[in-house]
């Protein structure tokens, strides 16, 4: 008994730590059998949509790209066309994101510094397939965003 209660901690944290190290894998082509059915598309970018409930943070991101195209959809009365090519953009922005934020080698500042820069050239990205109406919108939200982003002095 007493063996088995040493052996479960054990069990448990490699049944955990299995599928999260397949997944950082599975970019690249490493799979094991185990796994190969979760990850059923073999493009990097449509694999990290698919992938489900992994504590690698791929799950919320495309959950936040989603609510970003929605709520750009709305605000600028996007069209599919518009939608189908900005959708891949966001989610590169947010995977860029989630990169840096998972770097631990660099500092709080650093992080942010690169978070805007990614943000900004998602934004001229996405400005770039905007009609000029839309366009104008688009800049007043930004505008409007970075003043209640903005701390109390």
């Amino acid at each position: 008994m007493k063996k088995l209660l040493a052996i479960l901690p054990a069990l448990l944290a490699a049944a955990l730590v299995a599928p999260h190290a397949s997944a950082q894998g599975s970019g690249s082509g490493q799979s094991t059998g185990s796994t190969s059915s979760q990850a059923a598309p073999t493009s990097d970018a449509s694999a990290t949509t698919t992938k489900k409930g992994k504590s690698t943070g791929v799950r919320k991101t495309s959950g936040r790209a989603d609510s970003e195209l929605t709520d750009l959809s709305t605000k600028l009365t996007l069209t599919d066309d518009q939608k189908a090519k900005i959708k891949p953009i966001i989610d590169d922005k947010e995977a860029k994101i989630h990169t840096v934020k998972m770097a631990k080698t660099t500092s709080p500042d650093d992080q942010k510094a690169k978070n805007k820069e990614i943000r900004e050239a998602a934004d001229a990205q996405i400005r770039a397939l905007l009609t000029p109406d839309q366009q104008k919108t688009f800049d007043e939200s930004k505008k409007g965003s970075k003043k209640e982003a903005a701390p109390p002095a």
